[in-house]
């Protein structure tokens, strides 16, 4: 695996913290995400080269075997994940900061392939924030997304916080300060 020495801004945070809505910011501002490479299955509104790249299995195990293009190579519930190094350099090439949303679990795998990132953790004000947000957006997997975003901040309060440069308390829907707190983070590299 390549070790890229540009910096990169990585985020992570439970489900239901809003980093779906933050995305939709962050691009707005100028920030470009890295589209990862999956072999989940696309969900209803995602598109593919926009929201992922989505493969199949067998495709997947293609591009890992013959290029050495995947920079991160997991498995997270039952679906394979990547990140291309092409898609990182080209985001670089056209002078934009990439940044991508991480599961925490994993944080490693990517200090380990991006050690010039900023790693910043979005940390809810309290779990009804979370749950009220889940109930909101997805009905019957409220219950196996709670237990997941708990799961993740017991994660995070465990150790992992380690890894991350800066907490960002998210505290209401008010996502101005989270954005402008990501923008900076974003300049310092």
């Amino acid at each position: 695996m390549a070790t890229p020495t540009k910096p990169l801004l990585i985020i992570s945070g439970p489900s239901g913290v809003g980093k779906s809505y933050l995305d939709k910011l962050l691009k707005l501002s100028g920030l470009q995400p890295v589209i990862n490479t999956t072999t989940r299955d696309i969900r209803p509104g995602e598109v593919d080269g926009v929201d992922y790249e989505f493969l199949t299995k067998d495709q997947y195990i293609n591009v890992r075997n013959t290029s050495t293009d995947f920079v991160t190579d997991c498995e997270f519930f039952g679906a394979y994940y990547a990140v291309r190094q092409s898609e990182i350099d080209k985001i670089w090439a056209d002078g934009k900061i990439p940044y991508m949303y991480i599961y925490i679990g994993v944080i490693e795998i990517f200090i380990e392939a991006f050690p010039y990132s900023r790693r910043v953790y979005l940390m809810p004000r309290d779990i009804e924030l979370i749950e009220r947000r889940l109930k909101q957006r997805d009905g019957d997997k409220y219950n196996i997304r709670l237990k997941a975003a708990k799961a993740e901040i017991v994660m995070f309060d465990s150790g992992k916080n380690k890894f991350y440069h800066n907490i960002l308390p998210v505290v209401d829907d008010d996502t101005g300060p989270i954005v402008q707190a990501l923008l900076g983070e974003a300049s310092d590299l």
